[in-house]
């Protein structure tokens, strides 16, 4: 166990997904050879698929992200699917969707409101269109993190705290 998951934080690396640059599979690779190469054992290595070139077909845009969470596997990390809604309805047919989202889970990308923050109040509050472990929001207006120059998002996890843990290969306390 490193320094950081012994602190008890959860650690996992995201790579922005880059179709026109070809072979998902070589580009899962280098983002678990970039991640992991201080010696850090990362439990969960993220695909961020949220834009495609106009011209990527469907069909060639849903083989470029299994064949990056299937390499993702293979390198030994659990794969996380991070998207938006309308980006998953718009570019996937409903079968895709749910092998993409059996494949790894998806940590939603899905906001309230572009210009004002929020945060959800109750579950109702909470979206309901696809299944998610994590979800990505605005934060609350003037919500900072130490050196980061500006707001952050929030983000929240479906489930309680040895959920979580469990979630990152973390023992339970």
């Amino acid at each position: 166990m490193d320094a950081l998951s012994g602190a008890g934080l959860h650690v996992g690396a995201y790579a922005y997904a880059r179709v026109s640059q070809g072979d998902p599979a070589a580009q899962a690779r280098h983002a678990y050879d970039a991640a992991t190469a201080d010696g850090r054992h990362v439990v969960r290595l993220v695909l961020d698929l949220e834009s495609a070139p106009p011209e990527t077909t469907s069909g060639a845009l849903f083989e470029f992200a299994v064949d990056w969470l299937e390499e993702a596997r293979r390198s030994g990390c659990a794969p996380v699917l991070y998207s938006y809604t309308s980006f998953l309805t718009a570019r996937f047919s409903s079968a895709d969707r749910a092998t993409l989202l059996a494949a790894a889970p998806l940590w939603l990308a899905q906001y309230r409101s572009v210009t004002q923050a929020w945060a959800p109040a109750s579950e109702a509050d909470m979206p309901k269109s696809y299944p998610w472990a994590a979800w990505q929001y605005s934060g609350d207006k003037g919500y900072r993190v130490p050196g980061i120059p500006g707001d952050c998002d929030r983000n929240l996890f479906r489930g309680d705290e040895a959920a979580l843990r469990g979630f990152f290969g973390l023992p339970a306390e």
